[in-house]
């Protein structure tokens, strides 16, 4: 558990420069680009986290948890095989990524520069979670997560500083200064990480094999971007754009929990898979009761600043900006329970029962989806986080019974000893 914390410690806190940077990010944008074209910037993210999502078709998650089995088992020529298949795919996608883009410029020209951002920025995503979860599985968890995380931020406020200067305040504008920090993240690490985890060429499996393993894991994270990214984008469709810059800024704002949660997930699967591998639930049911209790305090405060601070703070914004007030709290309350049951999906996963937690993150979306249709239209941004966070919260009891049930283990800050010894 001592490594674990010192993990968790030091990758949470590249989480927390990641988040710090977002919030300012997501502050500054806003008032930059004002309610109406923030909401259409959103929109233009979340359409370009679903396509990277789909792009990678599971294989970061995969990547994440066979490095981790292959580390564990000293196999380097798995490590090594599984990283010429996540260098072959990422080029795939950036091809389809090229040609998206020239089809921007030729069919959509008065949108040229959002599409072939959009598509670029999407394309350097799949880029990035490919060698940030391989970076993870072979035990560089800090470097891993620096290039979505941190450095990517960073990099994009870097970019923003001379466009907010000298350009005019325009979605594209923003869209394309992103794009620009990420490809300049995935050549930072890259240069970081160096190859020498990948000079082993013993026969590990073939690629069609690894997609086939994948498949669960890119549902789950394709549902998983549509219940983050869904509120938006209907609330922008069904209530206009200067609802949905708001509201975006209050869903970005409610989600300082499960960053956290990322951060000690991605620090505990090395724990969980030795303790698969080693058939020992007494270590992931320690880890995962660790990771219960000390997030579920997290959200907790993360709710009582949303509740104290938040009707005062998000005016300063500018005009609309504090219609989001009530939206923050009710996504932060939301947050207790995924905080509160967030090792569960982990511990499935590595188990190899990722078919059991799409179905839970299926179940999850449809309530969201279901609820964001009915809601919206009468309660408009309010009706978007009662339905964003009942889904969240239908979805996390449901993988926190099926971790009981199938695993034996407890995630929930109870933390009942393991029911498999």
């Amino acid at each position: 558990m001592r490594r674990l914390r010192t993990r968790a410690a030091a990758v949470t806190a590249a989480k927390a420069g990641r988040c710090a940077l977002g919030l300012l990010l997501t502050l500054a944008l806003a008032r930059w680009l004002g309610a109406d074209a923030y909401g259409g910037y959103a929109a233009a993210m979340a359409v370009a986290q679903l396509a990277a999502v789909a792009l990678a078709m599971g294989l970061p998650q995969l990547a994440a948890r066979d490095g981790a089995r292959h580390r564990a088992t000293g196999d380097t020529g798995g490590l090594a095989g599984l990283r010429r298949c996540l260098v072959r795919h990422g080029a795939g996608v950036a091809v389809a990524a090229v040609s998206v883009a020239i089809a921007g410029l030729m069919v959509w020209a008065d949108r040229a520069v959002t599409v072939a951002a959009t598509a670029a920025l999407a394309a350097l995503l799949v880029a990035l979670r490919l060698h940030g979860e391989w970076l993870v599985g072979a035990g560089r968890t800090l470097l891993g997560e620096l290039g979505d995380g941190a450095l990517r931020r960073g990099l994009f406020a870097l970019a923003l500083i001379p466009a907010v200067i000298w350009l005019p305040a325009a979605g594209g504008t923003a869209l394309t200064a992103h794009a620009l920090a990420a490809a300049g993240a995935l050549a930072l690490v890259a240069a970081m990480a160096g190859r020498r985890e990948a000079h082993a060429t013993t026969a590990d499996g073939t690629d069609r094999a690894r997609y086939a393993a994948a498949l669960p894991f890119l549902g789950v994270a394709a549902l998983n971007v549509v219940m983050a990214n869904a509120d938006v984008l209907m609330l922008g469709a069904l209530a206009g754009p200067e609802a949905a810059g708001p509201y975006a800024v209050a869903a970005r704002l409610a989600e300082m929990p499960a960053l956290a949660l990322l951060a000690v997930n991605a620090a505990a699967v090395p724990v969980y898979a030795r303790a698969h591998t080693a058939n020992d639930p007494r270590s992931a049911a320690e880890a995962a009761r660790w990771t219960a209790r000390t997030l579920t305090l997290l959200a907790g405060g993360t709710l009582a600043l949303a509740w104290l601070a938040g009707p005062a703070l998000l005016p300063l914004l500018g005009a609309g900006f504090g219609a989001g007030a009530t939206p923050l709290m009710i996504l932060a309350g939301a947050q207790l329970a995924n905080a509160g049951t967030g090792a569960a999906a982990v511990l499935l996963d590595t188990a190899g029962l990722q078919r059991v937690t799409l179905t839970g993150v299926a179940a999850g979306a449809a309530v969201n989806l279901a609820l964001n249709a009915v809601l919206i239209p009468a309660h408009g941004a309010v009706g978007a986080a009662v339905a964003t966070g009942a889904g969240l919260v239908v979805w996390n009891a449901l993988l926190a019974w099926q971790a009981r049930r199938r695993v034996g283990i407890d995630a929930t800050p109870l933390g009942l000893r393991p029911a498999v010894l």
